[in-house]
């Protein structure tokens, strides 16, 4: 038995949950409340499949008028009346009634339609306008069958709109049984009604795997874009032999009898202004200066004051002069975590980075909220440096106190390898920084206290911190 074939729907992150695409000739019902981009899911579906993949399409409306359409598509850079003129596509706005006449008719206007553009795709906006022919449930069970089984002898890939009466609904319609895969689409608000953000989840598949989970997406410069929950990397973890990583700061280096273990993953944890930022990019410095690609992320501070600082430590020319770093600044307000974790490893891959630094994980955990997110978060994004070899830094900011607070709370602690705590502590009358390392796993390291200062080159570490 020849196995079906599957189609790309043109929408970037949603073949990724589909594990390659939908399968060609099935039916794709999106349904969600008003605004949520049920229309332009499917326009995009309609237009990717002609510009990308040679799949003539049918757009069949039983509410919005063609202009309307144009209109709106070229928002996205969609221009539908070319493609008409190309005679690639078709508009069509009918009634409910009339297309269900004309598909229970052999050699009906709409076969003759599909025939002539060769169409393999169709969008429907919406059914609830079925219920224009009956408010019968049966009877309406009966027309969709009908309907969909005239799109399938067409053999036409359908999408579906359906709109919702309630925003957080959870029913599930008779559609999405009848239908070959069901995907809803949603927002959540915020007290006053702002929009926060927008979610996909993928209800049902028949005759094929997804990925569970609701998965954020927004609206691109063109079109929809989904960026699916973090999952765990497939491929093998690097089994090299345990290396060093320098730091770059002399004297942390030989706290660390010789560097960071390659391929682990070190959290540095402080109080505001204790010198966080400054080591990770003094580390990523000395990165660059060797040839490694390295990539900062920060969620507290932008570009500009990312690179100010690096300006102010002699850091910043090495940085902008080579090709093997990069910088992701987003702050916290407009951060998407999942589109932050795709960032991440599209970086990875395409510059084969060695050395990441993010800065921010308080960010992280304010914007995950639920410490059960956080943990798997940073599960995925653990295994993914794993499987990559990158040896990755952390930044935590804790609050200040006189007795040495934990760190990182003990469910997250699993997924440090090394904890670095930098603190500021009054000595006679001074207030001094010191570093002190609370954990190395697989290696012994220096258990004092030390002290250190931050120059016009970074990070210098000191003596041993002579304690109050």
């Amino acid at each position: 038995m020849q196995e079906a074939r599957k189609i790309s729907t043109g929408i970037p992150g949603l073949d990724e949950l589909l594990y390659g695409g939908i399968l060609a000739g099935d039916s794709i019902l999106i349904e969600g409340a008003p605004g949520t981009g049920k229309t332009t899911f499917g326009l995009q579906f309609i237009y990717a499949g002609i510009v990308h993949y040679e799949e003539p399409g049918l757009i069949i409306t039983f509410e919005q008028f063609p202009e309307q359409m144009y209109r709106d598509a070229l928002n996205f850079g969609w221009d539908l009346r070319a493609l008409e003129e190309q005679n690639r596509l078709r508009v069509i706005c009918t009634s409910p009634q009339l297309l269900k006449e004309e598909l229970e008719e052999p050699g009906g206007m709409f076969e003759l339609i599909a025939a002539e553009i060769g169409a393999k795709r169709v969008l429907v906006d919406s059914i609830n306008h079925f219920q224009r022919i009956t408010d019968d449930r049966m009877r309406l069970r009966e027309l969709l069958n009908t309907f969909l089984n005239g799109l399938k002898r067409q053999r036409l890939t359908s999408v579906l709109v359906k709109e919702l009466d309630e925003i957080n609904g959870v029913s599930i319609g008779f559609e999405a049984y009848m239908v070959d895969a069901a995907l809803r689409i949603s927002y959540e608000t915020e007290p006053g009604g702002v929009r926060r953000a927008r979610y996909l989840e993928i209800l049902k598949t028949r005759g094929q795997e997804h990925r569970s989970g609701r998965h954020t997406f927004q609206f691109g410069p063109h079109g929809l874009e989904v960026f699916p929950v973090p999952a765990l990397p497939t491929g093998d973890i690097l089994g090299n032999p345990l290396q060093r990583v320098p730091t770059g700061i002399a004297g942390l280096d030989e706290m660390l009898h010789g560097g960071l273990v390659g391929g682990f993953c070190t959290l540095v944890a402080g109080a505001p202004g204790t010198g966080k930022t400054t080591l990770g990019l003094q580390y990523l410095h000395h990165g660059v200066l060797n040839d490694e690609p390295s990539l900062f992320v920060s969620l507290q501070e932008r570009l500009y004051k990312i690179f100010k600082t690096a300006e102010g430590y002699g850091f910043l020319r090495d940085l902008v002069r080579k090709d093997c770093f990069r910088a992701l600044c987003v702050p916290p307000a407009a951060t998407n975590v999942n589109k932050l974790f795709a960032d991440i490893r599209d970086s990875i891959e395409q510059m084969h980075i060695r050395r990441v630094v993010i800065d921010g994980l308080t960010e992280l955990k304010t914007l995950l909220g639920n410490p059960n997110l956080l943990r798997e978060y940073l599960y995925s994004l653990t295994s993914l440096f794993e499987q990559h070899g990158i040896t990755a830094v952390l930044t935590h900011e804790i609050e200040a106190a006189d007795t040495a607070p934990q760190p990182i709370e003990p469910e997250l602690s699993p997924f440090i390898d090394t904890i670095i705590h930098l603190r500021c502590l009054e000595h006679q009358g001074v207030l001094k920084r010191t570093i002190s390392i609370l954990k190395m796993r697989t290696s012994s390291h220096d258990m004092h206290v030390r002290e250190f200062e931050i120059g016009s080159s970074g990070i210098r570490i000191l003596g041993q911190f002579p304690g109050p």
